[in-house]
């Protein structure tokens, strides 16, 4: 049985992993549209490159912090 600590440390940490998680589908999902979007309008679009780097940056942290985790 997990005592009271143990037990909020394991909610706060679940919740962690959720909001990681849809901030990285959130990047995702606007990543695709943007990329789309580019080649409709057939310009480059800095912000939207800028963008998918920060959604790759995100998903290595993750991988990184699950990899610690373990």
């Amino acid at each position: 049985m997990l005592t009271r600590v143990e037990l909020i440390f394991v909610v706060l940490m679940v919740s962690a992993l959720i909001l990681i998680a849809y901030e990285m589908l959130k990047g995702l999902f606007y990543s695709i549209y943007t990329i789309f979007d580019q080649k409709k309008a057939h310009r480059g679009n800095l912000w939207a490159k800028l963008r998918t780097l920060t959604v790759i940056q995100k998903l290595q942290l993750v991988s990184g912090c699950d990899s610690r985790l373990n």
